[in-house]
């Protein structure tokens, strides 16, 4: 018997595809993530992913004081992000608008500190 992949049925083959997103092979039995590893996955730096979550990009669940991300947000991020990359886009303009601000702080501060 065949998987609904295979074959040359392109629209089977697409939602296979759909059903099973590419996550790394060490992520397959995850139920949820920490917000760590989310970044890992997107490739952005552990502190946007933790401002994404605090802006509702990344929709997290509370545990305590942990935040974690359910597999299902992070696939249907990893979905969007193949149809259309706007939202990973956003997540690295926001990272690159931070480190802006930042390396600005950090220059008033040193011209305040001449005064």
């Amino acid at each position: 018997m065949r998987d609904a992949g295979e074959g040359n049925n392109p629209v089977a083959a697409a939602a296979a595809k759909d059903m099973n997103p590419p996550l790394p092979k060490e992520w397959d039995t995850c139920v949820v993530f920490t917000l760590p590893e989310v970044a890992k996955i997107f490739r952005i730096s552990r502190h946007s992913a933790y401002q994404a979550a605090k802006r509702g990009e990344i929709r997290t669940v509370n545990l305590g004081r942990r935040k974690l991300v359910p597999k299902k947000v992070v696939e249907d991020l990893l979905i969007a992000r193949e149809g259309s990359a706007t939202t990973v886009d956003k997540l690295r303009a926001a990272e690159a608008d931070e480190q802006r601000e930042q390396r600005m702080r950090e220059a008033v501060t040193k011209l305040m500190d001449r005064s």
